[in-house]
């Protein structure tokens, strides 16, 4: 997946009569870690939004072309806004592909290259206000079902979203929707038990980071009762989600760290279901991170743990040779994320283990 990020949030600044101004930003389009530039020709459309509307029409609309060798791109839009408007309105700021738009993760799309779209926070038009620094992913996980999802521009790798979260959220809004991924090889029959169960499930996420994953479990499966966990650095941005979510009474956060005691009141009711996203980088963790997995099952007999992970380096075998120690993998399946620019997929690993 490639993501459209601003590297420059956006501002508005008078021209000198004042009568029209200038939206400027500074984006570029890169992998989750931000370490590939995206090598490929794409046509973007630009929008300003009304602050407070955004379902209304744009306020203005450009094109831009990212041009296969770039790493950045200035975009300036210009707006005309008449002066009583302008100390009250405040704008909004979206970039998108208008070909490659990745946005409905419910939608199965064909092999090639993928883009996120991104959209800024609001920002005044009473010229030289920026925008803060975040960038608000609006994805669709079903029919009429939009999950937004804020992440920062900075380069916090904790509150990014991450492609092995992403792949595990377009799992579940499409496994819901579609009997598209009903083959074998291709459906984790495990977790569509659990998820089946009547009654409410628990669900605790570890390294929620920004939260994507949680969030669409607790807005496609009303029984999941989700607890995201992280260390206190995520907790901005998690808060941040859970208010803009409208997901009140079924999910929370708690804040742990896994070289710590595990609370008692974080399994104050048997967990059905943990998940695990993008958290098996760090080969120095991976021995605490496989503990606090084994209590948390021992504490839940019978929980299921769901896995996402995207393969970057060889150290990260360490994590998978704990887990055979303790635990059984159940099933793996692989989901694709679009081709990187020399066509090579974005493959993501999905799991479920459970203890031995």
């Amino acid at each position: 997946m490639q993501y459209i990020r601003f590297l420059k949030t956006p501002r508005f600044v008078y021209t000198k009569d004042r009568r029209s101004g200038v939206v400027s930003a500074l984006i570029t389009i890169a992998s989750d870690l931000g370490d590939t530039f995206f090598f490929q020709d794409v046509a973007l459309a630009v929008k300003l939004l009304d602050g407070k509307s955004w379902t209304s029409l744009p306020l203005s609309v450009t094109r831009y072309a990212w041009k296969a060798g770039m790493r950045t791109l200035k975009i300036e839009l210009d707006f005309v806004i008449k002066q009583k408007e302008m100390f009250h309105r405040t704008a909004i700021l979206s970039v998108s592909s208008e070909q490659t738009a990745a946005d409905d993760l419910s939608q199965s799309r064909a092999a090639g290259p993928l883009v996120l779209s991104a959209y800024s926070s609001p920002f005044g038009l009473s010229g030289g206000t920026e925008a803060e620094g975040y960038v608000e992913r609006r994805l669709i996980i079903g029919r009429e079902k939009a999950l937004p999802v804020w992440e920062e521009t900075g380069e916090s790798i904790a509150r990014h979203i991450w492609d092995g979260g992403l792949a595990l959220t377009v799992y579940l809004a499409q496994s819901i929707l579609t009997s598209e991924i009903n083959n074998k090889g291709k459906r984790l029959d495990a977790l569509d038990k659990i998820l089946g169960l009547p009654g409410d499930l628990e669900v605790l996420e570890l390294g929620s980071g920004c939260g994507i994953v949680g969030l669409a479990l607790a807005s496609l499966y009303k029984n999941c009762h989700v607890t995201l966990t992280d260390l206190p650095l995520a907790e901005e941005i998690i808060f941040k989600n859970l208010e803009c979510s409208g997901l009140h009474g079924n999910i929370n956060f708690k804040p742990l760290d896994w070289d710590q005691n595990i609370p008692e009141n974080l399994t104050a009711k048997p967990i059905g279901l943990i998940v695990v996203a993008d958290c098996t980088y760090n080969a120095s963790s991976a021995p605490s991170l496989v503990r606090v997995l084994a209590e948390l099952s021992s504490r839940s007999p019978g929980a299921v743990i769901l896995l996402a992970h995207k393969r970057r380096h060889d150290s990260e075998d360490v994590f998978f040779q704990l887990m055979d120690e303790s635990f059984q993998k159940i099933e793996q399946i692989q989901r694709a994320l679009g081709t990187y620019s020399n066509e090579e997929a974005t493959n993501v690993d999905i799991y479920i283990f459970q203890l031995s």
